[in-house]
């Protein structure tokens, strides 16, 4: 892969490390417990060389989330290695069982200039119930989460659950706990049926199953806890008929099981312990699909790499959906996003009347691309930031256009333009194709450099369209 077309495709969006496979806990739902994962076999720490190869990746990386199956605080090199990567201005998160959670742990994590936020995992708010599911003490999960909450306050911290046919029926009373410990976002997760011995906890479209999430919003309200849900899809799956009307903004699976409708590949490595790189959590959960090892390769080689290509361009079509994927009940199936939405940028923007870009881009998909796609140039590196380049012809601070046809046929070529402003010193920026609501395009990021003459005039038909259609989706302007 050229340099260009590596710039196209950009790093990855967040990576998720595994510095241990250590646990302190032993949860009945955890690949790590039933010692399925690689790492899991052979139970420790991440070696210092396989974290020296992956500091200088990270720092081209918007979040590094701390996780995978063990228990990060387990590492006594946790701190230390979330201190690195803050020196270096890199974002990062990290989701804990709490129970080893100290107040300097807290006071640490909360002297972390670009620490995002901590998620701790508990199951209920039942004491025999928690240890029935993890083998550990309730009371020490909650004290944690409430020393955590104290530290970074409540905007930093939330706490999660995973819905199972043990835990359901106790999960009203959570959130009036939950406000007491100074936590004040709650998130509940479906089961992932990473190992067998859980399949008699399955919830799917069991009797009474929506009404008991009712409740437990109705808790969520009255405590004044924000209630979210961490893969949505999955739940809905569970919920079945009733997902749709429970879930605001998800939708249930599909009937039409082409591929599985996931972007991991293009957006989230999983880095084990020993090096190995996977497309995602599920793959490591039952060691396939390993795409690269740091042991031999370095991070940029393996991510931009043949192998991971491969797996990428095998997940847009039903015909050849890599294995690991087809056994996946984590994202719902259907046609793949991207396989829709590929594209292609033809050669750099170009700036033929003073001020105003213009972006050619090639259909590579299977479909035709309309003004109810909502493909858009946004910004990128990070995205969604507001750019400097803003012009009040855009749509948002994040969002500059639409392509200019009434519609393009696959194959066929779209131009996107817009005028441009001229910031007081010359910035180069970068953006990137998305389908709002959808996903980013991979292979569509461009570097923009401001034009000598400063923009102006009045909004173009196409940035009145996008800005018409982003009021009609969500009530305003896209900013």
């Amino acid at each position: 892969m050229d340099d260009d077309a590596r710039f196209a495709l950009g790093m990855p969006s967040a990576l998720l490390v595994e510095i241990t496979s250590l646990c302190n806990l032993k949860c009945r739902m955890c690949p790590l417990t039933a010692r399925l994962t690689p790492s899991g076999a052979q139970p420790g720490h991440m070696p210092e060389e396989i974290w020296r190869r992956l500091v200088p990746f990270a720092t081209g990386i918007r979040q590094v989330m701390i996780g995978g199956y063990g228990e990060p605080f387990a590492s006594s090199n946790c701190i230390a290695r979330l201190r690195e990567l803050d020196a270096l201005g890199v974002p990062t998160s990290l989701t804990t069982n709490g129970t080893l959670v100290t107040d300097p742990v807290a006071a640490d994590l909360a002297s972390l200039a670009h620490f995002t936020g901590v998620n701790v995992s508990i199951d209920s708010p039942d004491a025999a119930v928690y240890h029935e599911i993890r083998g550990g003490q309730l009371h020490r999960a909650c004290e944690g989460a409430r020393r955590l909450a104290a530290a970074l306050g409540p905007e930093k911290v939330t706490v999660s659950s995973v819905m199972m046919q043990t835990t359901i029926g106790t999960l009203a009373a959570f959130p009036p706990l939950l406000a007491r410990l100074g936590v004040k976002k709650y998130v509940l997760q479906g089961l992932i049926d990473y190992t067998r011995d859980v399949e008699s906890e399955e919830l799917r479209r069991r009797n009474g199953l929506a009404e008991r999430i009712a409740s437990i919003r109705r808790a969520c309200d009255e405590a004044g806890v924000e209630l979210s849900f961490a893969l949505p899809d999955r739940v809905a799956t569970e919920l079945g008929e009733a997902g749709g009307r429970l879930l605001a903004g998800t939708t249930a699976e599909t009937r039409e099981p082409d591929t599985k409708q996931c972007t991991a590949p293009w957006e989230l490595p999983v880095v084990d312990k020993d090096g190995r790189v996977f497309p995602c959590c599920y793959a490591l959960s039952n060691s396939t699909a390993v795409l690269g090892d740091l042991r031999e390769s370095s991070p940029e080689s393996i991510w931009f790499g043949t192998e991971y290509e491969r797996f990428r361009h095998d997940l847009l079509d039903g015909r050849t959906t890599p294995a690991v994927c087809r056994s996946c009940t984590v994202v719902p199936s259907g046609r793949h996003p991207l396989a829709r939405y590929s594209a292609r940028i033809l050669g750099q923007p170009t700036f033929p009347t003073g001020g105003r870009m213009r972006l050619l881009v090639r259909n590579m998909g299977n479909a035709a691309w309309t003004e109810r796609d909502q493909i858009l140039i946004g910004t990128a590196d990070p995205r969604d930031r507001p750019s400097t380049l803003f012009h009040p012809s855009w749509i948002g601070l994040n969002r500059m256009t639409s392509f200019v046809e009434p519609s393009v046929e696959p194959g066929g070529v779209a131009t996107f333009e817009a005028d441009v402003a001229r910031p007081g010193d010359a910035a180069i920026e970068t953006f990137q194709m998305v389908v709002e609501g959808q996903c980013w395009v991979p292979g569509t990021r461009f570097r923009l450099a401001p034009p000598a003459t400063l923009a102006g005039g009045p909004a173009s038909p196409v940035a009145r369209r996008g800005k018409n259609l982003l009021r009609r989706l969500f009530g305003r302007a896209h900013t």
